[in-house]
């Protein structure tokens, strides 16, 4: 890292009320302490007078300006944030900060509030395909909208406009993966400020002796406050003299204050409504338990678990999603099947009655947050992703692996060219590369068509062991099929360790080089699924084995044959792709 690289960030800041903006404002000193940091706004003039003067403010129309290394743009799911995603789906490619791994809600909001329904069912057509235009045509034709905001995330455009992601948790990473396997993704997570002091409990009105237990940031459906409503409810029962406090604005529409009252709570539950960043730092240090809770869960890392997390404060959460990703030492973790409300309230009930017990969670806590969540450690990673992808092609991946299967296509249709190219290529690896007799490149090629027109295009970074291939197909499956490809021409005999690390391939070429015996084959067959990654492909042509022998072997290795239409002209040999769906049995 070096003060001279220039990131450009495209993002809100406060007095913008939301988390990003909050989170970006408290991270800005040390990503300044890491590079040249401009933030590119809506409305520069707009931004908080203290954050003006200590930082560059520009408009986001002058994002392109060719003195900015990269542009990372902070995406989340809410309406705030319309202006950062309308730039990031202009560019210039960047990096994607991504907050929340679901924008349905917001594009949906937008989108069907001013009447634009082609839009909405284009979108999602095009990101999610049959099953996005149903949902479309579903909401279009008056149905509510539900947990499918979740599922069809409508990422898929932003993605493929892009040169890489950050995400907050491994299970972002995961969601990002499903949907762009070919992008560069990093797990930064997000820093937690630094505790500030806590406020008195009088200016809440709360007497001296309460256990307070709060819950922080928008209240919105998926965080649970009806669930947390029930188990608090059950704890008041067992134990008494507890206080509820809702510390955010109510995005329920009312329901929330109906399910208060109609559990007659309305004594010991507060909603405080819209919170600043320094006022929602002093709850956090004031309350004595914390609950944060999410489902259906799409990748979201909460700030404000962070900031309690900082402040030593003892932390609840379910165990889904990112959350599960926390350390038992540092919260504690309840079910998130079964009597969801009993196991909330249990241990609920387990941290009001053990002071002890509250004091050592909260400094597990804070140890875990001063080695997980620091500043520098956020900005490092930020700028060390930004610096990899300035380093490389600004051309998004989406729009290379596109490029990619053009090629394929054009490779396959066109029989002497195809041939003319296998031969060229066939001077990439020499005898002493690739040692062994072999076939002449244009019969290599000619004997295994069938097989290349299953295998899908390499992306970026795409890794291919070929087991059994001559020079000319090792070239065509490198500079037309894009893998990095390491070749083998010989496995080792009866089944033996392949020289490779364990998920060391995206993808494993077996080229007529599967052992005639069953056993000796089960046990290359193992080895395979060793070195694949996991969901990593096989593409496998033997003339010693039916399919339905091999689907045997196949299952046996850990993995399951992907159902092919056959072609009218059958080939001699038997052709079978595979994904590795387990460990061997």
């Amino acid at each position: 890292m070096t003060a001279g690289f220039h990131v450009g960030l495209a993002t809100t800041l406060p007095p913008a009320p939301t988390g990003p903006a909050e989170f970006v404002a408290g991270a800005l000193p040390a990503l300044a302490a890491a590079a040249r940091i401009t933030c590119f706004v809506s409305d520069p003039e707009a931004v908080e007078p203290a954050l003006a003067e200590r930082f560059a403010m520009r408009p986001l129309s002058e994002r392109g300006d060719p003195s900015v290394d990269l542009l990372v743009y902070h995406i989340a799911n809410n309406l705030h944030q319309v202006a950062i995603y309308d730039a990031a789906m202009e560019g210039p490619p960047g990096l994607l900060e991504i907050h929340d791994g679901s924008l349905h809600h917001m594009l949906a909001t937008r989108l069907l509030a001013s009447d634009d329904v082609d839009t909405y069912r284009h979108l999602l057509a095009r990101t999610h395909g049959p099953a996005g235009d149903r949902l479309a045509r579903l909401r279009l034709g008056g149905q509510p909208p539900g947990v499918e905001l979740f599922l069809l995330d409508a990422l898929g455009d932003l993605l493929d406009r892009h040169l890489g992601v950050v995400v907050h948790n491994r299970y972002a990473a995961d969601l990002i993966a499903l949907r762009a396997p070919a992008m560069p993704t990093w797990v930064v997570p997000l820093s937690a400020p630094a505790p500030v002091p806590a406020a008195p409990r009088a200016a809440l009105g709360l007497p001296a002796g309460t256990l307070l237990v709060a819950h922080f940031g928008f209240v919105t459906r998926p965080k649970r406050p009806f669930l947390l409503l029930d188990a608090f409810a059950d704890l008041q029962a067992r134990v008494g003299g507890c206080h509820l406090l809702f510390a955010g604005e109510d995005d329920t529409e009312g329901e929330l204050l109906q399910a208060i009252a109609a559990r007659g709570l309305e004594d010991a539950v507060t909603v405080t409504g819209y919170l600043a960043r320094e006022e929602m730092d002093a709850l956090i240090s004031t309350v004595d338990i914390v609950v944060s809770l999410r489902f259906p869960h799409v990748g979201e890392t909460s700030a404000t678990l962070g900031a309690a997390l900082a402040a030593g404060r003892p932390v609840v959460v379910q165990e889904t999603g990112s959350w599960a990703e926390l350390p038992e030492s540092a919260v504690l973790r309840v079910p998130a099947t079964g009597n969801e409300a009993g196991a909330l309230a249990d241990a609920l009930e387990g941290l009001a009655r053990d002071p002890g017990a509250r004091a050592r969670l909260g400094e597990s806590a804070r140890s875990y947050a001063a080695e997980a969540l620091g500043s520098g450690r956020y900005a490092g990673g930020i700028v060390a992703a930004a610096q990899a992808l300035a380093l490389g092609p600004r051309v998004p991946p989406a729009r290379m692996l596109a490029e990619r299967r053009a090629a394929v296509a054009d490779f396959l249709a066109a029989s002497q060219s195809r041939l003319t190219t296998g031969s060229l290529l066939a001077n990439a690896w020499s005898e002493a590369t690739l040692p062994g007799p072999r076939r002449t490149d244009v019969e290599a090629l000619e004997a295994h068509l069938p097989a290349l027109a299953r295998l899908p295009a390499g992306g970026p970074r795409a890794r291919l062991l070929s087991l059994g291939a001559a020079p000319s197909l090792l070239g065509v499956l490198e500079c037309v099929w894009g893998y990095n490809v390491a070749g083998q021409w010989a496995p080792p005999g009866n089944g033996g360790p392949l020289p490779y690390a364990c998920a060391a391939f995206d993808v494993v070429a077996c080229w007529d080089r599967l052992p005639p015996e069953g056993a000796a084959a089960g046990r290359m067959l193992g080895e395979i699924n060793r070195v694949l990654e996991p969901g990593g492909l096989l593409m496998l042509t033997t003339a010693d084995f039916t399919e339905s022998e091999l689907a045997e072997l196949l299952e046996g290795a850990g993995m399951a044959p992907i159902p092919h239409a056959e072609d009218a002209a059958r080939p001699t040999r038997a052709v079978v792709a595979a994904r590795k769906t387990g460990l061997p049995s």
